[in-house]
């Protein structure tokens, strides 16, 4: 049985903004939600959920894309942390391969592959 690899954006109540974007091969992404507000993985991410949790609140996980190859999740995921950043969403991801506004725009316009959410 193969395994599908989701990937989610983690989503501020307050603003309805992608804070975060991830990859599971979680059946379940609600525990996905439950293992980022249980983890330590990033300062910045941590402080914001706990902000959020002290007011009540909760991020939304919601799934953006389903893939049977996790490389294939790797890469969308990837083109989607470039892109949102690109965008100006303030994510907690850190930019990969140190692509700034000039590296994704590049990657935009030579990847042929590349599906938005």
């Amino acid at each position: 049985m193969k395994e599908n690899y989701s990937i989610y954006a983690l989503v501020c109540p307050k603003t309805n903004k992608i804070r975060y974007i991830g990859v599971t091969r979680n059946k379940n992404i609600n525990k996905r939600l439950h293992g980022h507000v249980v983890e330590f993985e990033s300062e910045l991410k941590y402080k914001w959920i706990k902000s959020l949790i002290e007011n009540n609140l909760m991020p939304s996980i919601v799934v953006l894309d389903v893939f049977d190859n996790k490389g294939d999740a790797l890469d969308q995921e990837k083109h989607l942390i470039i892109y949102y950043n690109y965008l100006g969403f303030n994510l907690f991801n850190k930019v990969h391969n140190g692509y700034k506004k000039v590296g994704a725009k590049k990657l935009i316009k030579k990847s042929s592959s590349f599906r938005f959410a």
